[in-house]
């Protein structure tokens, strides 16, 4: 499945700013697997388009060292149902190879 991005973002409040995204299917059911960590019943791979590509920072410094940088950003996904689901955008880009690397979501 594709994820679609977009630089719209939606400002519920100051901690949470997703942007918003869509997806080319519909999700499979999710699970609570204790502890309110809610993963797909089934495997699902994504493909990522048009990301935004966010620093990821800790204490208000770009997180990155001699061969790596990390981005991440909060993101809204509707699928074509009009089902949403909040979760985390990841990319890393390799400094050395210069390409990104290790994209990922992650919705639990």
């Amino acid at each position: 499945m594709k994820i679609t991005g977009s630089n719209k973002q939606k400002i519920y409040h100051e901690y949470h700013k997703p942007y918003l995204c869509k997806l080319n299917g519909k999700f499979p059911p999710m699970v609570n697997g204790g502890w309110n960590d809610y993963h797909f019943s089934e495997a699902i791979s994504f493909e990522f388009e048009n990301m935004p590509l966010i620093p990821k920072t800790y204490g208000g410094r770009e997180h990155e060292n001699n061969g790596y940088k990390w981005y991440s950003c909060s993101i809204e996904v509707e699928d074509i149902s009009g089902k949403k689901i909040t979760g985390y955008y990841y990319i890393t880009y390799d400094k050395k190879e210069q390409k990104f690397i290790s994209e990922s979501a992650d919705f639990s």
